[in-house]
């Protein structure tokens, strides 16, 4: 009693927070298909269920001694990222609305004028400059990977896992706003981009 150490020798229960995003987002996303019933909804609904469950148990597990595993454990959010948004296009079939493109075309017009994704193509036709861009949205999918995975290999393991925090929590913030206010992107909107901008590896991309 009097020696002063503490018999409470439990470790304190492993930090993954971007698993409670991912739990957050699969409740939201299961709860908008029951609202919204689109074609197959139940299994849609019970899908992202499962998720939010799975995650919600594994946000309760403490962390592993063996650091493979919790590495595995930092980056699953952003592995889901790719399924969970493809399930997005699913659940918007059931809503009253359609895409709206309509809006957006409009405020891009009072904004700019029109799209600058075109008319900035048509102005600036150059093939480093558009390689350049194309890359630039490219990378953002690689850098949600990458830096997590630097920092784990750095050792800052609690760093790690809040980045991937950050980019799971935007990533799923812009889901869910996705699902009851969906809009096309300008790729499928107006015509393919003409030579030389065409022929542009990241382009293809």
């Amino acid at each position: 009693m009097g020696g002063g150490t503490s018999l409470n020798t439990r470790q304190p229960r492993a930090d993954f927070p971007a698993e409670r995003a991912c739990a957050a987002y699969c409740l939201f996303a299961s709860a908008s298909c029951v609202a919204l019933r689109p074609p197959g909804w139940v299994w849609i609904a019970a899908a992202h269920g499962a998720v939010c469950a799975i995650a919600v148990a594994a946000s309760r597990v403490r962390a592993s001694r063996w650091r493979a595993v919790n590495w595995g454990r930092a980056i699953v959010p952003v592995v889901l990222f790719g399924p969970l948004y493809g399930a997005t296009g699913r659940i918007t079939a059931g809503l009253p609305w359609r895409v709206l493109h309509g809006p957006v075309e409009a405020a891009d017009l009072a904004l700019f004028g029109g799209q600058p994704s075109m008319y900035l193509a048509e102005r600036f036709s150059w093939l480093a400059l558009s390689e350049a861009l194309h890359l630039a949205y490219l990378s953002y999918y690689l850098l949600l990977m990458a830096a997590p995975i630097h920092l784990l290999a750095s050792r800052r393991d609690a760093e790690a896992r809040y980045a991937v925090l950050a980019g799971s929590a935007t990533m799923f913030v812009c889901m869910a706003f996705y699902i009851w206010l969906p809009v096309s992107s300008p790729y499928y909107l107006y015509p393919p981009l003409s030579p030389p901008l065409s022929d542009g590896v990241f382009y293809r991309l």
